[in-house]
């Protein structure tokens, strides 16, 4: 990794973000079809770089606003401690300037870093709006949770019809 990188603070969690090519916190820039999505300052990876986020404590979410993803061909991917490599959905040779949002829950594997892969040829990637939540603080209703809110919206659905 190159420089010290850009410390991302989140509270009582913080997080660096280094890469080895041209890994900037920038201002937004027209024409460029990277973007802030809120604020003045996105993060850029260019083609080629290595942008890792390595987080101060292990998450189990982690979610993030990705601009001018894919109007090159280039495709999206996260790998997770170096692991787990996740395709992140969009279209490919969407128009320059696109903006979407990713986010993951993994409660039974906490990570502590993630890494950005672009397969693109000539694409640049710009992030914004980082969020992150450890294990403690994701709430994943259990499948008799869920079975009890069905069988709840059922004796509503039922009740409304018969007094109608």
């Amino acid at each position: 990794m190159t420089g010290a990188g850009i410390v991302v603070n989140f509270g009582a969690d913080t997080a660096t973000m280094q890469g080895t090519n041209s890994l900037t916190n920038v201002r937004s820039s027209p024409g460029s079809g990277r973007f802030a999505i809120s604020g003045s300052k996105y993060v850029n990876c260019a083609l080629g770089d290595t942008c890792i986020l390595t987080f101060s404590a292990p998450q189990a979410a982690f979610g993030f606003f990705g601009t001018d993803i894919g109007d090159f061909s280039g495709q999206l991917t996260l790998r997770l401690d170096g692991v787990d490599l996740i395709n992140v959905p969009h279209s490919v040779n969407a128009p320059s300037g696109s903006a979407l949002y990713f986010g993951l829950i993994d409660t039974a594997n906490p990570f502590t870093t993630i890494e950005f892969l672009n397969s693109g040829t000539g694409d640049s990637f710009g992030f914004d709006n980082f969020t992150i939540g450890r294990i403690e603080q994701v709430r994943v209703p259990e499948p008799a949770t869920l079975a009890l809110l069905g069988l709840g919206l059922a004796a509503l659905r039922f009740s409304r019809r018969k007094s109608t």
